[in-house]
């Protein structure tokens, strides 16, 4: 739960708006009676992006976390989930929101930044 709201406090709510466009599933069952369908902005849906790093056994994450603030379809503002066992080197997230999940138990060897979030 912790973690759905950490996504809230970053996306703002979906606003979904009545278009005629393209009638609703449900026009044939009446059809003297105009019923509009229910659609998502795609602005909306374009501003929802994250990235996710896994460490998978591994210890060094930061060529991931680089690969992807580098990609050029990534936006500059989306937030980073890096998901750990514990076991890994120290992470430069270059000031992005960022979070961590690891195990109930586990520890980072440094101090995070972002939040910190246990998985059972």
């Amino acid at each position: 739960m912790e973690l759905a709201r950490w996504f809230d406090s970053l996306f703002s709510p979906l606003d979904k708006k009545r278009t005629y466009a393209r009638p609703s599933r449900r026009q044939s069952s009446t059809p003297d009676i105009p019923r509009p369908n229910w659609i998502l902005s795609q602005a909306a849906l374009d501003g929802r992006t994250f990235g996710v790093v896994l460490g998978r056994g591994g210890t060094v994450l930061q060529p991931g976390i680089d690969m992807l603030v580098r990609a050029k379809d990534f936006p500059k503002d989306a937030p980073i989930l890096v998901i750990t066992d514990g076991y890994c080197d120290k992470v430069i997230l270059y000031g992005r929101e960022h979070a961590f999940w690891v195990p109930v138990g586990a520890n980072l060897p440094f101090v995070p930044n972002g939040k910190v979030f246990r998985m059972r």
